[in-house]
């Protein structure tokens, strides 16, 4: 299986557009990681696109993607 297919199924990034997510905590140096939801989940922007039935099939993500 490809790195993305395993970033997608543990929720690294977004099922749909593949977008990060960023994990609101900071490391020592005040940075930010990639933030696991444990789940395929899609991102903030992609859940707002959905019609209705679309959003029975999927999760929200619960943080935001990375700015890039």
């Amino acid at each position: 299986m490809s790195e993305m297919a395993e970033d997608i199924l543990d929720g690294s990034c977004c099922s749909l557009c593949c977008s990060y997510f960023e994990d609101p905590a900071t490391d020592e140096e005040g940075e930010h990681g990639i933030f696991v939801h444990g789940l395929p989940v899609v991102c903030w922007d992609c859940w707002d696109e959905l019609n209705a039935e679309d959003k029975k099939l999927h999760t929200r993500a619960e943080v935001k993607v990375i700015d890039g």
